[in-house]
Order: C-alpha cells, then structure tokens, then sequence
C-alpha cells in the first residue's frame, strides 16, 4: 500500500483485489479514465478468452471505459514488452486516481 501511496501520491488505507472483469467494472463506475494513449496499439491473440483476444485502440485523449482501460494496461507488443507495460500501468493509476 506504501508503495502505490507514493506512486499516486494519495494516501492508501485499504485495497482490492480483483480480476480482469471486475477491473472493467471499476473503470466503468467511476465514469471512465481520461488518458493520453500514446500510440495505436493494435494485438490479436486468438486462443485467449474471447473477450480479451483484441486490443485495438487509437493514439491521443480519450477518456477509456473499462474495456479499453483494460486494453491498455494489458498491451506489450512493445520493444521493451513488460518494461514499458508496466510503465503504461503505473501511469493508468495515476490517472485512474485523478479520477
């Protein structure tokens, strides 16, 4: 909790575990998160679940529902693959916590 304190710079009392489909569902009650995709992220897996087998989203503002939300922290079909996942997965919780 410390640690996601001091990432998000808000102090952290309780937390959450949660699954992909709940993770949506956060997304999708709080209105959404707005975020600066910074590149068009397109992967298609076809032996993941069905509703995870896509990411395709398109670069600039937009405010990402759950769904999308859960594309972009998902995607690493990046150079670096995890590093820069993880990059893009700190700085969702920094706007989801804007939020």
């Amino acid at each position: 909790m410390k640690t996601v304190s001091d990432l998000v710079g808000v102090d952290i009392d309780n937390y959450v575990v949660t699954n992909v489909r709940g993770f949506r569902d956060i997304v999708d009650v709080i209105g959404g998160v707005t975020l600066d995709v910074e590149k068009r992220m397109y992967y298609y897996d076809p032996f993941d679940e069905p509703d995870l087998r896509k990411i395709d989203l398109q670069p600039g503002v937009q405010k990402l529902d759950g769904n999308k939300a859960l594309q972009y922290v998902r995607f690493r079909s990046d150079a670096l693959g995890d590093v820069t996942r993880t990059e893009r997965q700190q700085k969702f919780l920094k706007a989801l916590a804007k939020e």
